[in-house]
């Protein structure tokens, strides 16, 4: 669906519940530096690894993910404000991609 990526990461997160990670954009200066690139070109996916639960929230941009399914997944471009947090019962595990775009 999103093409072929390029010196691809890949991060797994396991969210306990009654966490969250605040509302920040990120800069990929680490990934940039490591890869000798540029923000345009550096392309990240996020995928949700679960169906949706209760108290389970994940905001990309504009854009607020609910009752999304396992594998629905979001591009997150640079400088963009996203957070998540989880204040349900069940953990909220995500996939995070990031690349070079060809």
């Amino acid at each position: 669906k999103w093409g072929e990526l390029k010196d691809a990461q890949l991060r797994v997160f396991v969210k306990p519940p009654m966490t969250a990670l605040g509302l920040h954009a990120d800069t990929y200066s680490s990934y940039i530096k490591k890869f000798n690139t540029s923000i345009d070109n550096v392309f990240r996916i996020h995928t949700f690894m679960e169906d949706w639960d209760w108290g389970h929230y994940t905001l990309i941009g504009n854009h607020v993910c609910h009752q999304y399914m396992a594998g629905q997944s979001q591009q997150i471009k640079p400088n963009v404000f996203h957070c998540s947090g989880n204040i349900g019962f069940n953990p909220l595990i995500t996939m995070n991609i990031t690349g070079i775009n060809n």
